[in-house]
């Protein structure tokens, strides 16, 4: 694919969905997330992906942050269950 599309050169209908869930310590920062997202989408596309949709969960530190936070689990399983998995 990088190579296909280094000598530009395009599959239609190649480009394959991406669902991102980013996880931060950190509860605070309106921009926390933001410098990311260009990188990732730029990584992603080398290999015919592009995001559909991203999560992003905050305060989410310790080893059993997540499974305690309901919230954030059914965030998760509503995005896996909208990707088709």
């Amino acid at each position: 694919r990088y190579m296909a599309r280094q000598n530009g050169l395009r599959t239609p209908g190649a480009e394959r969905r991406a669902y991102i869930v980013l996880v931060a310590g950190r509860t605070r920062g309106e921009n926390l997330f933001t410098g990311i997202m260009p990188t990732l989408r730029y990584f992603l596309r080398i290999f015919d992906f592009r995001i559909e949709q991203a999560l992003f969960l905050r305060g989410l530190d310790g080893a059993d942050d997540f499974s305690r936070d309901s919230a954030a689990v059914d965030a998760v399983r509503d995005l896996a269950g909208s990707s088709g998995w």
